[in-house]
């Protein structure tokens, strides 16, 4: 829609200046004395559903076999276990004999 040629446009409003303080009229929420979460009503753990402990075991068992995947080897001493063995002994003889 066109307006018509002699009507204005309504005059911007101006903005408070910064630094002045306006009082709305509402408050703000109060914040809580606790640490709940909001819509957590339970936290008890032996109410998981089903899925998620089979979710739990499945990734623990996964990580238990990725830890224990070849653990034994180098079945020889590595190259920074020999270089952090003397200042290791040294230390613990300096405490052992004080």
């Amino acid at each position: 829609m066109a307006r018509p040629a002699g009507a204005k446009s309504p005059a911007p409003r101006a903005s408070p200046p910064p630094g002045s303080s306006q009082k709305s009229k509402t408050k703000a929420p109060k914040r809580p004395d606790d640490y709940t979460s909001d819509g957590v009503e339970d936290n008890d753990v032996f109410l998981l559903p089903i899925s998620d402990y089979q979710i739990m075991t499945a990734l623990t068992i996964i990580c238990a076999v990725v830890r224990l995947f070849r653990i034994y080897q180098p079945t020889s001493v590595v190259f920074d276990e020999v270089q952090y063995a003397v200042p290791l002994l040294f230390v613990s003889y300096r405490l052992y004999m004080s």
